[in-house]
């Protein structure tokens, strides 16, 4: 630990090869017991691509090592946080389209005022694997509670009352290992309730690594805390960034959901 601790000091200018001594740190950390209790815990924010990392790490050096080319899953797996406000313009089936990316963590939100008026829609992104950490400034906060509580004040903001609201159940693949395999419960100490009362469900009582039920109550609790006339406007997706033959799918429902609401605003539909 003190290896890793030192090696990644933010007052060092690190080096991005990874050193034989280091990468066996990396992996005997990975292995050891007290490392998996805390991160079965609420008390973590390890970055979701960790384990994944770990797992690969285990072919060093040939992934990781001086001659090692990061794949696109690789990429995918890597955590940057946003900062600040990130345009990007593109294209759906001849429609065009700008996406403003702004940062989740607290100190951005303020940043995001400015943004609201005229927007065609809004993508919320929540993770579905972060039932388990806590937030990345505040030890004491879980993602989750954090995210649904942001997504109540967000929703129902009258600055989106014409707006398509999509809501991203994100990183599927990662709350897969998570909730059904490893099955770490979304809450043992029964804090995450939905407005109708429903407490989570059970990995146990999944029929398959679908995790319907799960997938159902995510999606009941985010959308309690729409009104009733909001509610008609909000589209929830699950989502896993790596299939992209899926996310295409997704993105193409996004844009249609946008251009309706559009229409729909400006006296027309589709």
């Amino acid at each position: 630990v003190d290896l890793i601790l030192e090696t990644y000091s933010p007052l060092k200018n690190f080096s991005l090869e990874l050193e034989p001594k280091l990468a066996d740190a990396i992996l005997l950390l990975a292995k050891s017991d007290g490392f998996e209790d805390t991160f079965r815990g609420k008390a973590h924010d390890l970055p979701d691509g960790w384990w994944i990392f770990a797992e690969r790490l285990k072919k060093y050096p040939a992934w990781g090592g001086p001659d090692w080319i990061p794949d696109a899953s690789d990429i995918l797996y890597s955590r940057v946080r946003t900062t600040g406000i990130n345009t990007q313009s593109f294209a759906v089936n001849g429609a065009n389209f700008m996406l403003t990316d702004v940062g989740g963590q607290r100190n951005e939100r303020r940043k995001w005022l400015r943004l609201f008026s005229g927007v065609a829609g809004v993508v919320y992104v929540a993770s579905l694997s972060g039932y388990n950490q806590v937030l990345f400034e505040d030890r004491t906060a879980n993602r989750l509670d954090e995210a649904v509580g942001l997504w109540d004040k967000t929703v129902n903001e009258k600055e989106f009352k014409d707006t398509a609201m999509v809501v991203f159940l994100n990183k599927f693949d990662l709350f897969q290992k998570k909730y059904y395999h490893e099955k770490i419960p979304i809450e043992y100490k029964g804090s995450f309730v939905t407005e109708l009362g429903h407490t989570p469900p059970k990995a146990e009582d999944e029929k398959d690594e679908s995790c319907e039920n799960a997938i159902e109550w995510f999606t009941e609790l985010y959308l309690s805390k729409c009104t009733t006339k909001r509610r008609k406007m909000v589209y929830t997706h699950v989502t896993t960034a790596l299939d992209r033959n899926h996310m295409k799918i997704v993105m193409d429902s996004c844009a249609i959901h946008m251009m309706q609401q559009s229409l729909m605003n400006s006296g027309l539909s589709l």
